[in-house]
């Protein structure tokens, strides 16, 4: 599913997650080497599928130290961020880098699980997830990639109080300093925005179901 390149930035919103319909586990762009993610700017994000039950380990499926820091989370951490989270939308990322762009990006996302690469530290903690290759992959692709990412955190603090489990900072936007969510007690947001009906619609439907890589 591709968001057009000229479209708003402000007209992409969690709804386009929640509704998305392709979608490819990590093991299968790993298997294909992102062959068929189209090379342009955009966003990516990983959920959970349907039936699958998130539990954090104390390890990763990827590399434990880069240097000379340890990149583990604590897994009760985890799990507390988690469970205050939409239990759905685990990250949330962006390839704005004009030789950065989708395949590039999401074939270091998917190396970077599999311990053969150190350049996605964002998003680390999804490899503390047991069976974590059976996520989902998702992507958009839009011009203003950096824009866009910046107003799905934000929209996603504003809802739920807290950042998905794997988003650790949140974008600047509209000059705001850079901040950090999710570190203490999740409460929910009074200024969060009811979603429409469509977007409830879709999230009652159940978690998306796994499927090959997205052409």
């Amino acid at each position: 599913m591709l968001i057009a390149m000229d479209r708003d930035p402000g007209q992409v919103t969690l709804c386009n997650i929640y509704k998305h319909e392709q979608w490819s586990t990590v093991v299968a762009l790993y298997n294909s080497n992102c062959a068929h993610v189209p090379v342009e700017k955009g966003v990516y994000f990983v959920v959970v599928p349907k039936d699958f039950e998130v539990q954090f380990s104390a390890k990763t499926a990827a590399i434990e130290e880069h240097g000379g820091h340890l990149l583990l989370y604590p897994a009760e951490e985890l799990a507390r961020r988690f469970q205050a989270s939409d239990k759905k939308i685990l990250y949330i990322g962006k390839a704005s880098g004009e030789n950065n762009r989708l395949r590039q990006r999401l074939s270091q996302l998917v190396r970077y699980a599999y311990g053969e690469g150190h350049n996605h530290l964002g998003g680390r903690a999804l490899w503390q997830i047991c069976n974590a290759h059976q996520l989902l992959i998702g992507y958009l692709s839009c011009e203003q990639s950096q824009q866009v990412e910046a107003n799905l955190l934000h929209e996603y603090v504003n809802r739920f109080g807290i950042l998905p489990v794997a988003n650790w900072q949140l974008p600047n936007i509209n000059r705001l300093n850079t901040a950090s969510y999710g570190i203490g007690p999740a409460s929910r947001s009074v200024s969060a925005k009811t979603e429409d009906s469509a977007c409830n619609k879709s999230r009652k439907g159940g978690r998306p179901k796994g499927g090959s890589a997205a052409r």
